[in-house]
């Protein structure tokens, strides 16, 4: 099974509050992720909305950044199992 995160898990991988506990546990228990690009063009903007401070607008968009970026490792690993699995079949 794949878990498919929207912007508001992005944000909540980035943001400290109770649904990064949520979201994290998710992560955990299904070890293949994937999330719209859609899901990286709302979440950038909306940090904007979270703080005024440009030094914290700056650790949340690498923060978001860090997780896309593992997200697409997730992704690619899968498919690359599932390319193996078949060529030994």
């Amino acid at each position: 099974m794949t878990l498919a995160l929207d912007t508001s898990a992005l944000l909540a991988l980035a943001v400290d509050g109770p649904q990064r506990a949520v979201v994290l546990d998710s992560m955990r228990t299904d070890p293949i992720w994937c999330a719209s690009a859609l899901a990286l063009t709302e979440a950038l903007p909306a940090i904007d909305r979270l703080t005024d401070e440009a030094v914290l607008r700056a650790d949340l968009e690498d923060a978001i950044r860090l997780a896309w970026d593992h997200i697409g490792k997730s992704w690619r690993l899968s498919q690359r199992q599932l390319l193996i699995q078949l060529a030994h079949a």
